[in-house]
Protein backbone atom coordinates (compact mmCIF):
# COMPACT_ATOMS: atom_id res chain seq x y z
CA UNK A 1 0.00 0.00 0.00
CA UNK A 2 2.67 2.43 1.04
CA UNK A 3 4.24 1.62 -2.58
CA UNK A 4 0.96 2.65 -4.63
CA UNK A 5 0.68 6.01 -2.10
CA UNK A 6 4.92 6.44 -3.52
CA UNK A 7 4.01 5.70 -7.07
CA UNK A 8 0.71 8.10 -7.22
CA UNK A 9 2.45 10.90 -5.50
CA UNK A 10 4.83 10.67 -7.94
CA UNK A 11 3.08 10.37 -10.67
CA UNK A 12 1.30 13.49 -9.44
CA UNK A 13 4.28 15.35 -9.32
CA UNK A 14 5.38 14.52 -12.77
CA UNK A 15 2.03 14.86 -14.26
CA UNK A 16 1.56 18.52 -12.05
CA UNK A 17 5.23 19.27 -13.69
CA UNK A 18 5.01 17.98 -17.47
CA UNK A 19 1.82 18.90 -18.07
CA UNK A 20 2.26 22.72 -18.15
CA UNK A 21 5.69 22.48 -19.87
CA UNK A 22 3.68 21.18 -22.91
CA UNK A 23 1.06 23.49 -22.96
CA UNK A 24 3.06 26.25 -21.97
CA UNK A 25 5.68 25.11 -25.48
CA UNK A 26 2.47 24.85 -27.38
CA UNK A 27 1.59 28.12 -26.62
CA UNK A 28 4.37 29.58 -27.32
CA UNK A 29 4.60 27.58 -30.90
CA UNK A 30 1.59 28.90 -31.69
CA UNK A 31 2.31 32.31 -30.77
CA UNK A 32 5.01 32.39 -32.86
CA UNK A 33 3.23 31.49 -36.06
CA UNK A 34 0.71 33.82 -35.30
CA UNK A 35 3.37 36.59 -34.83
CA UNK A 36 5.72 35.77 -37.73
CA UNK A 37 2.64 35.22 -39.89
CA UNK A 38 1.63 39.02 -39.41
CA UNK A 39 5.04 40.04 -39.67
CA UNK A 40 5.11 38.35 -42.84
CA UNK A 41 1.57 39.97 -43.37
CA UNK A 42 0.27 36.23 -44.32
CA UNK A 43 -2.23 34.35 -42.55
CA UNK A 44 -0.75 32.50 -39.72
CA UNK A 45 -1.72 28.63 -38.60
CA UNK A 46 -5.63 28.98 -38.56
CA UNK A 47 -6.24 25.93 -40.57
CA UNK A 48 -5.91 23.25 -38.45
CA UNK A 49 -8.38 23.18 -35.25
CA UNK A 50 -9.77 26.03 -33.55
CA UNK A 51 -7.60 29.19 -34.24
CA UNK A 52 -4.76 27.03 -35.87
CA UNK A 53 -4.17 25.34 -31.91
CA UNK A 54 -3.61 21.67 -33.61
CA UNK A 55 -1.24 23.05 -35.93
CA UNK A 56 1.60 22.13 -33.37
CA UNK A 57 0.01 18.50 -33.58
CA UNK A 58 0.09 18.52 -36.52
CA UNK A 59 3.78 19.50 -37.03
CA UNK A 60 4.50 16.79 -34.67
CA UNK A 61 2.47 14.34 -36.80
CA UNK A 62 4.42 15.23 -39.85
CA UNK A 63 8.19 14.94 -38.31
CA UNK A 64 7.44 11.29 -36.97
CA UNK A 65 5.78 10.02 -40.33
CA UNK A 66 8.21 11.71 -42.78
CA UNK A 67 10.30 8.84 -42.25
CA UNK A 68 7.85 6.28 -43.07
CA UNK A 69 8.01 5.34 -46.73
CA UNK A 70 5.99 3.26 -48.58
CA UNK A 71 7.19 -0.32 -50.08
CA UNK A 72 4.31 -0.47 -52.34
CA UNK A 73 2.16 1.49 -54.97
CA UNK A 74 -1.14 1.34 -56.45
CA UNK A 75 -1.31 3.73 -59.61
CA UNK A 76 -4.72 4.33 -60.61
CA UNK A 77 -4.69 4.27 -64.82
CA UNK A 78 -7.64 6.90 -65.87
CA UNK A 79 -8.84 7.75 -69.00
CA UNK A 80 -7.33 11.35 -69.37
CA UNK A 81 -10.84 12.72 -71.33
CA UNK A 82 -12.97 11.33 -68.69
CA UNK A 83 -10.48 13.24 -65.87
CA UNK A 84 -10.81 16.22 -67.44
CA UNK A 85 -14.41 16.30 -67.86
CA UNK A 86 -14.90 15.53 -64.21
CA UNK A 87 -12.65 18.35 -63.58
CA UNK A 88 -14.71 21.11 -65.75
CA UNK A 89 -17.61 19.93 -63.81
CA UNK A 90 -16.68 20.94 -60.30
CA UNK A 91 -17.50 23.97 -59.16
CA UNK A 92 -14.34 25.05 -57.72
CA UNK A 93 -11.01 24.11 -59.16
CA UNK A 94 -7.74 24.10 -57.97
CA UNK A 95 -4.47 25.38 -59.29
CA UNK A 96 -3.46 21.83 -61.36
CA UNK A 97 -6.27 21.56 -62.58
CA UNK A 98 -5.90 24.30 -64.74
CA UNK A 99 -3.35 22.70 -67.45
CA UNK A 100 -4.49 20.85 -70.65
CA UNK A 101 -5.12 17.28 -71.78
CA UNK A 102 -1.47 16.84 -73.35
CA UNK A 103 -0.03 17.20 -69.71
CA UNK A 104 -2.20 15.24 -67.71
CA UNK A 105 -1.04 12.43 -70.66
CA UNK A 106 2.54 13.10 -70.36
CA UNK A 107 1.89 12.88 -66.32
CA UNK A 108 0.01 9.55 -66.61
CA UNK A 109 2.94 7.92 -69.38
CA UNK A 110 5.83 9.42 -66.98
CA UNK A 111 4.56 7.25 -64.29
CA UNK A 112 3.27 4.21 -66.25
CA UNK A 113 7.21 4.65 -67.45
CA UNK A 114 8.15 4.54 -64.14
CA UNK A 115 6.46 1.68 -63.12
CA UNK A 116 6.99 -0.59 -65.50
CA UNK A 117 9.33 -3.82 -65.07
CA UNK A 118 9.25 -2.52 -61.21
CA UNK A 119 7.75 -4.90 -58.44
CA UNK A 120 7.09 -2.30 -56.36
CA UNK A 121 4.34 -0.72 -58.26
CA UNK A 122 1.01 -2.07 -59.36
CA UNK A 123 -1.48 -0.49 -61.91
CA UNK A 124 -5.24 -0.50 -61.35
CA UNK A 125 -7.25 0.06 -64.40
CA UNK A 126 -9.69 2.62 -63.68
CA UNK A 127 -12.46 0.69 -66.81
CA UNK A 128 -12.72 -2.58 -64.58
CA UNK A 129 -15.50 -3.03 -62.27
CA UNK A 130 -14.57 -1.46 -58.72
CA UNK A 131 -15.52 -4.51 -56.69
CA UNK A 132 -12.88 -6.09 -58.86
CA UNK A 133 -10.11 -3.59 -58.39
CA UNK A 134 -11.15 -3.70 -54.54
CA UNK A 135 -10.18 -7.18 -54.82
CA UNK A 136 -7.03 -7.06 -56.33
CA UNK A 137 -5.78 -4.04 -54.09
CA UNK A 138 -7.28 -6.44 -50.85
CA UNK A 139 -5.22 -9.29 -52.32
CA UNK A 140 -1.65 -7.58 -52.79
CA UNK A 141 -2.51 -6.00 -49.20
CA UNK A 142 -2.80 -9.38 -48.34
CA UNK A 143 0.19 -10.55 -49.96
CA UNK A 144 2.29 -7.55 -48.73
CA UNK A 145 1.43 -8.01 -44.83
CA UNK A 146 1.41 -12.24 -44.99
CA UNK A 147 5.47 -11.91 -45.16
CA UNK A 148 5.60 -9.98 -41.65
CA UNK A 149 3.50 -12.68 -39.92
Amino acid sequence: MEYLNILLSELYKIVFVLIPILVSVTLIVWLDRRIWGAVQKRKGPNVVGPFGLLQTVADALKYILKEIKPDFTFLMKINVNESVKRINIRSSTNRYDNFKKKFYKKVQNGFLKLSNNNKKYMIINSKEDIKYNEKIILDKFKKLTDKYK
